[in-house]
């Protein structure tokens, strides 16, 4: 596919305006308009790792002039989508084999730690909280909505990370789960073994709320881990 065919993968812009948690309407400015555009093309891989682009080729297809563009590329370029090469220009970032074995090592030692610190911190909301989360990735497992229960799936992960409120923490697992977004989309499977991964987050969830922080956030590390090796063959 060319490049101009690629490019088609960024829509003009749609998203004006984010609903907030306490139900405010916040009204976007035009480089968060565009960076969300821009991010969700990224993660679909309607622009693909590797491809090259311009601010005024980015502009064109939004709508907008550069400058919001450029603000909008230096986010993504933070948040590890982008790089900026003196040759090349804005690249779309690769996903290497290499790349794949870090994001999990990386998830292998933070998310047991999390487990392993939240554990003897449950709350009675935090259970409900949880098994809600997979209660609907088992429903939308049932109906066959194999995108919904990976959403599902990845909010069991991030729910236990974001609960500790360790900003570095937060921000640090935020931007390997954009990267494992894209790993989704380009493994064209979601998770692989979708109801084993279902089994294994309700074992590693049962041990927490027995408060068996270890034996959680062993299985947490081994649920990561096994994932490695289909994800880097996808």
């Amino acid at each position: 596919m060319d490049k101009k065919a690629l490019l088609q993968g960024v829509p003009p812009i749609a998203v004006t305006d984010l609903v907030l948690g306490d139900g405010k309407v916040k009204r976007l400015s035009l480089s968060d308009q565009a960076y969300i555009a821009i991010k969700d093309a990224i993660l679909r891989i309607a622009l693909p790792p590797g491809v090259s682009v311009t601010e005024e080729q980015l502009a064109n297809l939004l709508g907008i002039s550069k400058s919001p563009v450029r603000a909008a590329l230096l986010h993504l370029q933070r948040d590890g989508l982008v790089s900026f090469s003196p040759y090349k220009g804005t690249i779309v970032s690769e996903l290497r084999e290499k790349d794949v074995r870090d994001l999990y090592e990386v998830r292998a030692l933070l998310e047991p730690y999390c487990v392993k610190r939240l554990t003897p911190l449950l709350t009675e909301e935090d259970i409900e909280a949880v098994q809600g989360i997979l209660d609907q990735a088992s429903a939308a497992l049932s109906d066959g909505d194999i995108e919904v229960f990976s959403r599902h799936s990845s909010d069991f992960h991030s729910y236990i990370v974001n609960r500790l409120d360790n900003a570095t923490i937060i921000a640090s697992y935020n931007t390997i789960s954009l990267q494992m977004e894209r790993l989704r989309h380009i493994s064209k499977d979601g998770h692989p073994g979708r109801q084993e991964t279902l089994d294994e987050e309700r074992e590693i969830f049962s041990y927490m709320k027995a408060n068996d922080a270890g034996t959680a956030a062993s299985l947490m590390e081994k649920h990561i881990l096994s994932y490695l090796e289909l994800f880097v063959e996808a």
